[in-house]
């Protein structure tokens, strides 16, 4: 969302000056620890779930399962 609306503010192009997106809000949603290194991980979650078609899922998200995951599969 905020990519799209930096984009539209500093595009010199009309076409581009009104970016239309929809806002989901989503309660009880997992967060990252106090230590914010685990954005990139939960950004990669929740991108899966949207990509998957399933929505962002509410349940408990095991950062550190994800990191070894995420590892193991570039490594492949």
């Amino acid at each position: 969302m905020y990519v799209s609306m930096e984009f539209a503010n500093n595009s010199d192009d009309t076409q581009y000056q009104h970016v239309a997106y929809d806002v989901t809000y989503v309660e009880d949603i997992p967060q990252q620890g106090s230590n914010g290194l685990d954005c990139g991980i939960y950004l990669l979650a929740f991108a899966k779930c949207l990509s998957d078609g399933e929505g962002i899922l509410v349940q408990y998200i095991d950062a550190k399962f994800l990191c070894i995951r995420y590892d193991v599969l570039l490594w492949e």
